[in-house]
């Protein structure tokens, strides 16, 4: 066996014995952190999987929206799914061969590692314009006492964050 293809062995052998100690004896995924479960809560890693869900219940949270809006906003949140890529194992099992073979090399290679780091920018920077376009998309259904609202939320949050980084 070539020394890639053996190294690629060991890190799924080896990810594969990480999940089996992380998951707990009733098939629930466990944090340890904070003791008790993990300080996520019953099931965390199984609903919060990136979805903008999360994000939009809780920026929307509070602003009473009509029947009419939520339906608005259930739209865009499902067409914002459907545009997503399905995700292509075998590229994604090849970066990981990659980059093990780029761990394992007795010399670091600069120029490949920043043409790695390069690619997962751009898609973290794709990511992140689809996540800013939906919730753009979303403050277009909303009246303007709802922006409102969601302006003075945000304001109260950065002022908290002050507070708590002292700035």
């Amino acid at each position: 066996m070539k020394t890639s293809v053996k190294l690629l062995v060991i890190g799924a052998l080896a990810s594969t014995s990480l999940v089996a100690v992380a998951k707990g004896g009733d098939g629930e995924y466990r944090c340890e952190m904070r003791g008790h479960g993990g300080h996520h809560g019953k099931a965390y890693h199984h609903e919060k999987r990136g979805h903008h869900g999360g994000e939009v219940r809780k920026m929307l949270r509070g602003l009473d929206l009509t029947a009419e809006q939520k339906e608005k906003v259930k739209a865009l949140i499902e067409a914002a799914h459907t545009d997503k890529p399905q995700r292509d194992m075998a590229k994604m099992e090849a970066h990981m061969a990659a980059r093990q073979a780029l761990m394992s090399s007795p010399d670091f290679d600069e120029a490949a590692a920043r043409e790695m780091i390069g690619e997962r920018q751009a898609k973290m920077a794709d990511r992140e314009l689809a996540r800013m376009k939906l919730q753009h998309d979303i403050m277009q259904v909303l009246t303007d006492e709802q922006k409102a609202k969601l302006a003075e939320r945000h304001t109260e949050r950065l002022e908290r964050f002050r507070a708590h980084h002292g700035e």
